[in-house]
């Protein structure tokens, strides 16, 4: 439920009932100025916030386990949601639904395209930089579109295409132009994209159109999530840590608390935000906040973005913000 990713997929896909309905703005009645400032500041900063700190977790520390670290912030994501329903009565509207038998069959396969899509999120980090990063990011829409398609559930219309066929132009240049492309790295974020794309469409197929809140999504799911991450970090991690790896974790534990709260905060941003600015300027705001977090890291971070690399990210975010536009207006 971090990064990311995930804040270009708020175009979740929607149509005639088939899927899921997005948010509409809603009445913003006793929501102050102050409040808006707030929020905003909020929904632009945990994000970027978020993702500098995973980065920091696995390139500077160094922690290179991608996959236990992944374990560790979902689980306190998990247990500071639950906390919020116990503490605070944040409310379950779906609990009589979510019997035993219904998140076995339902959650659980949803859970692990998560943690799939979070864990190769994670790992692209270990190869590539932030700016690269988000750049391949404005591709997660053509991702979403080819398997809207491929499963049936929505034919795509000559404005999408058109818009899709931008953004993917704009991401080859973007690749074409990075100096230190890492076909591992490349692949690992490729793979994150399909991946969520996937669990996007299995959702509404499984979920049959029942609408779970940002509170109850990370409630149910998050733990379902957090269950296949601690069974491949098992697997795959843990036999080959050593004093050394625990020794870092220890002694840097507040990162992974901090990274595990940010997961809630972004989530939660998401939710309140939409509510008074709608879903189409949320997503331009989230791909401005992209744009800024490419040039934080370039100006303060020493990333090095060359000339073609910066003009395909600027098609693609210009087309990014169209395919918004043309969906948002169903065009």
């Amino acid at each position: 439920v971090q990064d990311q990713v995930q804040d270009q997929v708020q175009d979740q896909v929607q149509d005639k009932g088939k899927v899921a309905p997005k948010q509409d703005t809603q009445d913003d009645k006793g929501v102050t100025l102050l409040q808006k400032v707030v929020y905003l500041g909020c929904y632009m900063g945990f994000g970027p916030c978020l993702i500098m700190v995973n980065k920091h977790i696995l390139r500077d520390l160094p922690f290179p386990h991608p996959i236990t670290h992944t374990c560790f912030t979902t689980l306190i994501t998990s247990l500071a949601t639950w906390a919020g329903v116990y503490w605070f009565g944040w409310e379950m509207r779906s609990w009589k639904v979510v019997t035993a038998k219904f998140y076995m069959r339902n959650i659980m396969p949803i859970g692990f395209l998560q943690a799939c899509t979070v864990v190769l999120g994670m790992s692209s980090y270990l190869y590539l930089t932030v700016a690269f990063i988000q750049m391949l990011k404005a591709f997660t829409p053509v991702m979403i579109v080819a398997f809207l398609h491929m499963f049936g559930i929505e034919s795509p219309t000559m404005g999408i295409l058109g818009t899709v066929g931008f953004i993917s132009i704009g991401t080859l240049m973007s690749g074409y132009g990075e100096i230190n492309f890492n076909v591992k790295g490349v692949t690992c974020m490729m793979l994150a994209q399909v991946s969520d794309a996937v669990r996007l469409v299995v959702m509404q197929y499984l979920l049959k159109n029942r609408r779970f809140g940002v509170v109850e999504s990370l409630c149910y799911m998050t733990p379902a999530a957090s269950f296949w991450v601690f069974v491949a970090a098992m697997i795959y991690e843990v036999p080959k840590m050593d004093n050394t790896t625990w020794e870092i974790f220890s002694s840097n534990y507040e990162l992974w608390i901090i990274s595990g709260l940010l997961g809630v905060g972004v989530n939660v941003m998401n939710s309140v935000v939409i509510k008074f600015t709608g879903s189409l300027t949320m997503k331009l705001m989230s791909t401005a906040r992209a744009a800024a977090l490419v040039l934080i890291n370039v100006t303060l971070m020493a990333e090095v973005v060359t000339s073609i690399q910066c003009g395909g990210y600027i098609i693609s975010l210009l087309g990014f913000m169209a395919y918004s536009y043309v969906r948002e207006k169903k065009l």
